[in-house]
């Protein structure tokens, strides 16, 4: 993660600032339907936290499963 991001998440996450990032080496493709960003978000909403707390590595196979199931997103 590029410094200058790291220090935005630092001051604002949790919150609604949403990091649109060039996907790493180590990154697999289907977490970024294939392209090569990702949106990265961390909520300020309780149950939002608890439930990315609870499945941690389950949570992003289920995300590269939904992505798998529509197109990539323009953005």
């Amino acid at each position: 993660m590029p410094a200058t991001a790291r220090l935005l998440t630092e001051r604002l996450w949790p919150g609604p600032l949403t990091l649109v990032l060039r996907r790493g080496p180590r990154g697999p493709l289907e977490a970024t339907g294939g392209l090569k960003t990702a949106a990265v978000r961390v909520p300020d909403n309780p149950v939002a936290l608890v439930l990315l707390s609870a499945f941690g590595r389950r949570y992003r196979r289920f995300v590269r499963q939904v992505l798998r199931l529509g197109q990539p997103h323009d953005s």
